[in-house]
């Protein structure tokens, strides 16, 4: 069994230490009101969609690209699904819909990266302009409402005592802890981005690579 050294076991749970330690220091601070089961799931809802996005964004990081857009993304995801259940969209095809489109145009920029080799930083800060240009124009500059029950429902509500979000929170995370660790197409994107260079020589389509993790970035949008 291999014997990490203490820097090396810091390096990699470094953030879970501090994460641990910051839960130990408001818990004393608050006199133990933040470590209440209320507040914790209070803290897991409110980073449900962050988490969500940022496991669509290691795919794209660990190809050692970056993605500035996904913010402005969020945004047009919002306003095309509310235009979509307005219209008369059933709220299951309208997410499907929406997911498919945001993947669609990610993976267009996925294109300008891995094809024209333009630089990532570069295309998706032009990216994160336009594409809230478009939502503020799709929403003429107001707030878009729409009516669903079913969309509430995963917004708001709870399946027994964990809300929604969070439940979908950890299946999304745990399904693409699976697909990088556990399929071919997961290797192939750490080899990618451990080095392009052998990646290609081993055979692996880099280029399809890098579009499929734009992709994946965008949909989870």
């Amino acid at each position: 069994m291999k014997k990490y050294h203490p820097a090396e076991i810091f390096q990699r749970l470094g953030i879970l230490i501090a994460l641990i330690v910051l839960c130990i220091f408001f818990t004393i601070a608050s006199q133990g009101t933040f470590s209440t089961s209320g507040n914790l799931m209070t803290i897991l809802r409110q980073v449900s969609m962050a988490a969500i996005v940022g496991a669509g964004m290691t795919f794209i990081m660990i190809t050692a690209n970056i993605d500035l857009a996904v913010g402005s993304y969020i945004s047009l995801a919002g306003v095309m699904l509310a235009s979509l259940l307005n219209a008369g969209v059933p709220w299951f095809p309208a997410i499907i819909l929406t997911m498919l489109a945001m993947g669609t145009i990610n993976a267009l920029v996925g294109v300008f990266v891995a094809l024209q080799g333009l630089q990532s930083l570069i295309i998706t800060l032009a990216m994160m302009a336009a594409a809230r240009g478009i939502a503020l124009s799709w929403a003429n500059g107001q707030p878009v409402y729409f009516d669903s029950e079913a969309i509430d429902a995963l917004a708001n509500g709870y399946i027994g005592i964990f809300p929604i979000p969070v439940i979908l929170m950890f299946i999304v995370l745990l399904f693409l802890q699976f697909v990088l660790r556990k399929t071919r197409f997961g290797r192939y994107v750490y080899a990618v981005g451990g080095n392009e260079d052998a990646a290609v020589t081993s055979g692996i389509n880099v280029n399809a690579i890098k579009i499929a993790v734009f992709a994946i970035g965008g949909a989870l949008t």
